[in-house]
């Protein structure tokens, strides 16, 4: 009955830790009688936990917030398999247009509005492309991004590498050419196929355009590379075989010191001298100066003179680029534009010659130094001793 019952489970409970003893199946016991339990995490281990978990969502969450997901993607995940022969083919009815100039000189700007036509395919955001501004540079693995986007690795001891200093650095690694042994049809769809991943190679966009501010010390290269294939073009001016190439070039610039300054208003770059950045700018303007007459395609315009008249700019470089008009379309798109573009960066460089005569005694000096070469540059007109950046004194401050 019940009580046999009763009397039988007493007995099994106490066979259990005999068996556990003896090496049975059942559960160990605890030591004193106690049943053995998993001890809860303390608040000490539970705070490492969280600061552990932290270190490692937090970061990658600030990526993709910045970048998208393609920023944890490899470039062979989504990077096109087109040949160079196919490349070719593609762009015998299309027109890639390269936007390059100096960091800071309105190089994104440019960007923005030009790639509003409707016949333009562009990167798209930089949530979309996982790259810096979605600049072509950062997309390629063929040639140099000269440490840009890297600031924060350079060491202490000062090297050229990185804004504002990269175009100071050894010319055979930072000025390529034509004549680049890197000219290959290799290359040439290693570049398109990373390029490509980002554009719409649709037939109602035949204008592909891609923005790197080094572009301005690259294009020489950057045209021979992209037009092989392109018979009967050939990469020398004036008549370039009598082929047209499928790349063209569109620069632009703004004063020195108010690009130096620009530069100076980045973390990274807030320690560089004046004249160091000044110099940069020039370095960049010589290789231009060099290159120039070997683009069979190539504009170059101010920021300054852009800002005065945006919308007209814009519609006369797309009907550079072989674009049908779009009438009202760049004055829309340009309404934002300041008309004086370098204010913010004269005042405050005339507030520091004005607080600080010994500085104003060795701008000036620096600038005399200089001028020379800036003012020999004849595809920009600049002048750093000009009537605003010399900062005169006040008449009662000169006496």
């Amino acid at each position: 009955g019940k009580s046999t019952l009763r009397r039988r489970g007493r007995a099994g409970d106490a066979a259990a830790p005999a068996a556990a003893a003896d090496g049975g199946s059942g559960p160990p016991a605890a030591a004193n009688g106690v049943s053995a339990r998993r001890q809860p995490f303390t608040r000490t281990q539970l705070a490492i936990f969280a600061v552990c978990f932290a270190v490692l969502l937090v970061p990658s969450a600030l990526a993709y917030w910045f970048y998208g997901a393609q920023f944890f993607m490899p470039d062979s995940f989504t990077s096109l398999t087109y040949t160079a022969g196919e490349w070719q083919e593609m762009l015998r009815n299309r027109t890639i247009v390269m936007i390059g100039g100096p960091h800071r000189s309105g190089t994104s700007l440019l960007w923005q509005v030009m790639r509003e036509h409707p016949a333009i395919s562009h990167f798209g955001e930089q949530h979309e492309t996982g790259a810096d501004y979605s600049e072509g540079i950062f997309v390629q693995n063929v040639y140099p991004r000269f440490g840009i986007g890297q600031e924060f690795a350079r060491p202490r001891k000062w090297q050229p590498v990185g804004l504002g200093r990269y175009a100071l650095g050894d010319e055979a690694r930072v000025h390529w050419t034509e004549s680049h042994a890197a000219v290959t049809e290799a290359n040439q769809a290693q570049i398109l196929n990373e390029f490509g991943r980002f554009w719409e190679l649709s037939a109602d966009k035949p204008v592909l355009l891609e923005k790197s501010p080094p572009n301005v010390v690259i294009s020489t290269y950057l045209q021979a590379v992209l037009n092989l294939g392109n018979a009967p073009w050939v990469p020398t001016p004036p008549a370039f075989g009598g082929g047209r190439s499928v790349a063209r070039f569109l620069f632009i610039s703004r004063h020195p010191l108010a690009n130096a300054y620009a530069h100076k208003a980045l973390p990274f770059c807030n320690t560089d001298r004046l004249t160091q950045l000044v110099l940069h700018w020039l370095r960049i303007h010589e290789y231009l100066e060099a290159d120039l007459p070997r683009l069979q395609h190539a504009r170059v315009l101010t920021l300054e003179a852009f800002a005065q008249a945006p919308a007209e700019h814009i519609d006369q470089l797309w009907a550079w680029a072989g674009l049908p008009p779009q009438p009202g379309l760049a004055e829309r798109l340009t309404a934002h534009v300041k008309p004086r573009p370098n204010d913010k960066y004269l005042k405050a460089h005339c507030a520091s010659m004005a607080d600080d005569p010994l500085m104003r005694t060795v701008f000036l000096d620096s600038a005399a130094e200089l001028n020379p070469r800036v003012q020999a540059l004849t595809l920009v007109q600049y002048n750093l001793t000009d009537s605003e950046w010399s900062c005169p004194p006040p008449a009662d401050d000169a006496s």
